[in-house]
């Protein structure tokens, strides 16, 4: 699943509002997330995590303009694609009003 956003910001403060969004998840997941794992090389933030027991691997690259997202889901999770996509723009749109 991929996506992008533009983001009218600078990459500097784009990363650290990823990295605030990221902890707010982990938070907000009430233990149904597990096995985190993030790093960023240079502009591009590589992550995975365990969700129901599957493992969701993904990036998000930040450009000038915008964040493009890439996430692999799971088959089990496709039939909920919208869904998880719907709710990542607007998590884009609180972090980047």
């Amino acid at each position: 699943m991929k996506l992008s956003y533009a983001h009218h910001s600078t990459r500097e403060a784009v990363r650290g509002k990823l990295e605030d969004a990221i902890q707010k998840a982990l938070d907000l997941g009430g233990g149904q997330i597990q096995h985190t794992d993030y790093a960023w090389e240079g502009d591009r933030l590589n992550f995975s995590f365990a969700a129901m027991g599957k493992t969701i691997k993904g990036s998000a690259q930040i450009t000038d303009t915008e964040v493009q997202v890439d996430v692999g889901l799971p088959f089990m999770f496709r039939p909920f694609e919208g869904k998880v996509k719907s709710r990542m723009l607007q998590a884009l749109d609180e972090l980047f009003p």
